[in-house]
């Protein structure tokens, strides 16, 4: 979600000093991470408004969520779902702010139940306060891990898997399957991984230190894609939506 900020970072310092910087700043955030609840590190990183872009409101999910960075995604959810009439439902896991789901809401022709997943209860409930609608728009406090999904005709889960180790991918996926069969999932990856699907402890931070991404089509996920769009992120990323069969 700090896509932009990443970027304008590596215009103006040299490569090899700002890679030492990354990495040394990853370990550090994996240490905190390791063997906090992830409730309480992401309900954190909202509490104390770590994704606030530009000095923005505190429970924001940062520059990554801006209209300019996810047109290609909303896109590509608003095309399938318009031409998908069976879809009543959207479950949206990880929708943070909610900003990227009420566009797509905006722009589709017709009318469908949402229903945005978060594990920080501090977001789930300033959403539920500020765009909340009975029956049209809800929200739910939620590990897609751990907990059970509430039900819908297609999921959309968007930079979640970056932030999360391996076995909880995994976790999830499993999770997943018992209620969808289909799910389009978007995450930012590089263009030429050191290594597809480095582990990480779940937490703040992602791949991207050590060159790599989360790759739902290869090993050890191996999921198979119906659909995929790529958007440029940065010189040496980009993001990666996928239509996956769960």
């Amino acid at each position: 979600m700090q896509t932009f900020a990443k970027s304008a970072l590596r215009s103006i310092v040299p490569a090899k000093l700002h890679q030492k910087w990354q990495l040394a700043r990853f370990n550090h955030e994996q240490a905190q991470a390791r063997g906090k609840p992830l409730a309480d590190v992401f309900g954190d990183i909202y509490e104390r408004g770590l994704w606030a872009h530009d000095g923005g409101p505190r429970y924001q999910s940062g520059g990554g969520s801006l209209p300019g960075v996810t047109a290609a995604y909303e896109a590509f959810v608003v095309e399938h779902i318009s031409k998908t009439p069976e879809i009543a439902t959207l479950v949206d896991i990880g929708c943070g702010d909610f900003q990227v789901a009420g566009r797509i809401l905006q722009n589709l022709p017709r009318e469908i139940s949402y229903i945005g997943c978060d594990i920080a209860a501090n977001v789930v409930a300033h959403n539920e306060r500020s765009f909340g609608k009975p029956g049209r728009v809800e929200f739910a406090c939620l590990n897609v891990a751990t907990d059970p999904l509430p039900p819908g005709d297609i999921v959309t889960i968007r930079e979640v898997f970056q932030h999360l180790s391996n076995d909880t991918i995994k976790s999830a996926l499993v999770n997943l399957r018992r209620r969808f069969k289909i799910a389009i999932i978007t995450e930012v990856v590089q263009v030429q991984p050191a290594a597809p699907n480095l582990d990480i402890v779940s937490g703040y931070r992602t791949r991207d230190a050590l060159k790599s991404g989360v790759y739902l089509d290869q090993a050890p996920f191996n999921l198979c894609v119906l659909a995929s769009r790529e958007t440029p992120a940065s010189d040496v990323e980009v993001y990666r939506t996928l239509m996956v069969e769960l």
